[in-house]
């Protein structure tokens, strides 16, 4: 088992390239690029979602005013019509 690993290790080092500094930068560069673009991607999702929750809060607020408007409604008929029992509402 640990010939197998001994092996597998020499031909790794045999054959695989090593890699020049050029390279290594050009690879972090890439990598500090795509971290500063996180924060942008961060920034678009944010104001997509303060667009939707402000849209589907104006929708809710309107709900609520036509429930308020309902239930004055409701209130003011319920004055003008006569009880059950036949006496007149207190109120």
């Amino acid at each position: 088992m640990i010939r197998i690993a001994l092996l597998g290790t020499i031909l790794l080092s045999l054959f695989a390239r090593p890699l020049r500094a050029e390279e290594v930068k050009t690879r972090l560069r890439g990598f500090a690029g795509a971290r500063s673009m996180k924060p942008r991607i961060g920034r678009k999702a944010r104001a997509n979602l303060k667009k939707d929750f402000d849209k589907k809060q104006k929708e809710l607020d309107e709900q609520q005013e036509e429930v308020k408007k309902a239930i004055e409604d409701l209130n003011k008929k319920r004055t003008l019509l006569p009880r059950r029992d036949g006496s007149p509402e207190r109120g």
